[in-house]
Order: structure tokens, then sequence, then C-alpha cells
């Protein structure tokens, strides 16, 4: 087993740990709470806070031992690796060769069943058909954030529970198309953010960085794909912005393993983001996939590749 894989699996032992100390804190301050709001007898209070403030401190100096614990784990993902420069070969001769065979190219290929729908059943179509082939919830949205009919729709969110929420900003109400993406921590989501709101997070906003490109990447690849069909104006841009919002859709769901796929170049967890200087996962997602292939991904048939910036090998 290599030193990577081992401080991987230490990261995946400890963190779990520690996040159950931090739940009973949080459980002991809203019972600490509690108690004082119902209040009672001074002798039987005190005693009650004492063994709420026991717990909670047994709790918090577990949490400080599992901190301990990760320093050297941290420490040692903090070093910048130097390439592999024989997997980097191996990946980009796979690449090459997927090329040749056809099954990567700049070709997505157009949901011509959108031509002939309104705006607001072209959204609902593409949010149906992306919930069912992700397995995540996947909603239209209205300016509140509550859930919304198509026409009303200013944003699509899709959840991955406890872990992130995907949130694209549509160019106008019910209208399919994407004008902005970003990704937001579970909490953030629910805390009343939108779409046009930025992450507190810096791996939510480095990872929406990287969203941003592939939504310009999906709508410049639509667009020069209808260029060359027979259609009124008005068809052609309906059908490029839904087909690149279908596609981006399911590419943002390949961000569900954020937090736990390793690097595919290095198989580190964790590496020095040198944007950010800190510590974090994966975040780029390779985009330029067809279609077929970001369904492939979608469904689970096909691992998704996933990268450190310093160690992305495909989309250079």
């Amino acid at each position: 087993m290599t030193h990577s894989n081992l401080y991987d699996e230490s990261l995946l032992q400890i963190i779990p740990q520690a996040q159950q100390q931090v739940a009973i804190v949080r459980a002991c301050g809203r019972q600490l709470i509690e108690e004082l709001a119902v209040g009672g007898e001074p002798s039987v209070l005190a005693q009650k806070i004492a063994a709420i403030t026991s717990a909670a401190e047994a709790a918090i100096a577990a949490a400080d031992g599992h901190m301990l614990a990760l320093r050297p784990v941290l420490q040692a993902a903090a070093e910048q690796p130097a390439r592999d420069e024989a997997a980097r070969a191996a990946l980009l001769a796979a690449r090459k060769e997927a090329l040749k065979a056809g099954a990567v190219t700049s070709a997505p290929g157009l949901s011509t069943e959108y031509v002939g729908k309104s705006d607001s059943e072209v959204l609902e179509v593409i949010v149906q058909r992306v919930a069912t082939t992700t397995g995540l919830p996947v909603e239209l949205c209205g300016p509140s954030g509550s859930k919304v009919a198509g026409a009303a729709a200013v944003e699509v969110r899709m959840r991955v529970e406890g872990v992130l929420c995907a949130m694209v900003a549509l160019a106008a109400a019910g209208r399919p198309e994407a004008a902005r993406a970003v990704l937001m921590s579970a909490e953030e989501a629910a805390s009343g953010k939108d779409a046009w709101d930025a992450s507190g997070h810096q791996v939510f906003r480095r990872a929406s960085d990287v969203a941003t490109q592939a939504l310009c990447h999906f709508a410049e690849r639509a667009q020069q794909l209808v260029s060359g069909r027979e259609l009124e104006p008005a068809t052609a841009a309906s059908l490029a912005s839904s087909s690149a919002l279908e596609d981006l859709l399911l590419y943002l769901s390949t961000y569900r393993d954020l937090f736990t796929r390793p690097c595919s170049s290095t198989g580190k967890l964790l590496a020095l983001d040198p944007v950010s200087n800190q510590l974090l996962p994966p975040i780029v997602r390779p985009f330029k996939r067809t279609r077929q292939a970001l369904l492939a991904i979608a469904q689970g048939a096909e691992t998704c590749q996933a990268f450190h910036v310093h160690a992305n090998v495909l989309e250079e």
C-alpha cells in the first residue's frame, strides 16, 4: 500500500469520528438551551447543566485528539507531488486512442425532440430526464429557492444530500438557457443563497470556476452544431441552449463524489491548490465529453475521472 493510500484511508477514518464529536457538542448546546429555557429548581438545574457540560467537554477533548491525529496526515497531503510522468503519458495515450475510436469528440449530439415544445415544457423535460438519469434530486426553483413550475423557474438545482448543491441560473424565467453555474454546500443552499451568490468555501468556489468553463464549452459547441442545420434562427437558438443546459446538468452530476474520489493522475485525495493555497480535493472533472459519454458517467456505466488543478492532463 502506498503512502498516499495510507493517509487517504486515515482521512476517511478520522474525519467521520471528528464529525461525530462535533455533532455531540452541538446536541449538548441545544440541550443546554432547552434546560435553561425550562428552568426549574436551582440545585436540580445545576446538576443537569453540569452533566451536559461534562459531556460536551469530553466530546471536545475527543475531537481535539482526532485533530492531532490528522495533523501529520494533512501535512503529508500538503506536499506538492511531482507529476507522475508515466501516469501522465498513459492517460494521454488513452485519450488519443479514444479520439481515434470516436469515443470522445467535440460533438455532443442535439436533442431534436425539443423542437415544437414551449420553453417551459422543454425545461421540465430536461429536469425530469436528468433526474432520472443521475438518480439525483433536480428541481426548478423560483427566486426564493422554492420549487416552482417551469414557466416561473429562474434556476435549476441539483442536490447531493448532505454534500453539495449545484445551481444553474437561467437567462430568463422559464427559458432553458444557462446563464451561470455554481456549486455550494448543502447548508448554504438551504440558508437562502441562490445561483448568483458565491460559496463561502474555497472548494466550492474553485469547483464553480471549472463549472463556468464547462458552461461556456457546452454553449459554444451546441451553437456550432446547429449552425449547419436548416432551422429558423429562433428554433436554432432554443435548440442550442436547451442541449447545452442538459449537457451542463449531466456534467455537474459528476461532482457527487467531490470529497471521496482521489485524483486520477496522482492518486491523492487532497493536494495544495495553487490559487487558494488550501488543501482541496480534485476539483476538475473533464467536460470535453460527448452527450453519450456524459450519460454513461451520470449513469455509472463509465468511471468519472477527477484531477487536481496541477495534475489535469485531459483538458490541456
